[in-house]
């Protein structure tokens, strides 16, 4: 519970970080020392994930290979591959601990203290609105306006930070809680982030279409609907931000090695080989695009296991008999 609900505020713990990689370290340290815990305790069973183990295997033998490759080919170690295979191995130990170490009778004690984490992320918010914020700035420090950031230092990662968070709100019995997710909505309506609002009609539709009338939960649903569209158009979050030229500039690299992909972490090392300010893809160490990440990174075989492992959590959650 402390782990998952700590997370928004992690960045307190070293301001020398971003906001960004002060939440990436806690989750990381978190998900190690949970995992080594179960490991070390033989708590729980290991749950069958064929994907996720098909995905880890793949991504194992793509950095060993391209590890050997380059010792022998180039006589150098290629230390950057090693991020990749740090990154793999949080995601399994992070895995070990949510399917070991949860408990169904510790699952609305864990949703409890996310649900509060969320109201003391919104109560920041609302400081923000009122430029009385301290402790998280705007990441982009070109920008002189005050913007609505939350905990996360940026306006569409903290909208897409309240969609993630507003189904633990959904599952919390009482008045109190309808209201907190009205003013979670509102805030991811000021963000005016497409991603956030796409992102919270679709968990809200999964959850409410389980629990209402049919017709009650389309009629509600295009309310919502109407309402942030209003607030995505109004607030001009259709602009591409560069990205699309950008992604058309990846996309003849991309080609040259489609299948196997070019190996964790390329697109961070090969933005550092361009050093001309001038340039398109100067400063771009991550596409925007997780999909086109991943092809590029893993090829287009690692994103086929990665749609794998995301069609069976889908199916999953689905037959679950219980879903938060």
């Amino acid at each position: 519970a402390v782990w998952l609900a700590g997370l928004p505020w992690s960045h307190l713990l070293n301001r020398s970080l971003d906001p960004w990689h002060g939440q990436a370290l806690w989750f990381q340290a978190g998900a190690l020392m949970l995992g080594g815990w179960a490991i070390a305790t033989g708590s729980g069973t290991t749950v069958q994930n064929r994907p996720l183990g098909w995905l880890i295997a793949w991504w194992s033998a793509l950095v060993l290979w391209m590890w050997t490759r380059s010792i022998v080919t180039q006589k150098v170690y290629p230390l950057p591959l090693l991020q990749g295979a740090v990154h793999l191995l949080i995601l399994v130990m992070a895995y070990l601990a949510l399917t070991t170490l949860l408990r169904p009778e510790s699952f609305r004690t864990v949703g409890r203290c996310i649900a509060w984490s969320t109201v003391t992320v919104l109560v920041y918010g609302l400081l923000h609105c009122l430029s009385l914020d301290q402790f998280f700035e705007d990441i982009d420090r070109v920008n002189k306006t005050d913007r609505l950031v939350g905990t996360i230092g940026n306006p569409s990662h903290f909208a897409a930070q309240l969609a993630v968070l507003s189904p633990w709100l959904w599952t919390q019995p009482g008045r109190f809680w309808i209201a907190v997710s009205l003013v979670a909505v509102l805030f991811i309506g000021l963000c005016g982030s497409m991603a956030g609002v796409l992102a919270l009609l679709a968990g809200f539709s999964y959850w409410s279409w389980q629990r209402w009338p049919r017709w009650r939960v389309i009629g509600l649903l295009a309310g919502l609907s109407a309402v942030a569209a209003f607030s995505v158009l109004s607030y001009h979050a259709f602009h591409s931000h560069g990205r699309l030229e950008v992604w058309e500039a990846f996309y003849p690299i991309f080609v040259k090695r489609s299948i196997t992909g070019f190996g964790p972490g390329f697109v961070t090392e090969f933005s550092r080989t361009i050093t001309d300010d001038s340039l398109l893809l100067y400063g771009w160490r991550h596409l925007h695009n997780e999909f086109y990440q991943i092809a590029m990174e893993w090829g287009l075989l690692g994103l086929g296991l990665v749609t794998w492992l995301g069609w069976q959590t889908v199916q999953r959650i689905r037959q679950a008999s219980v879903s938060p």
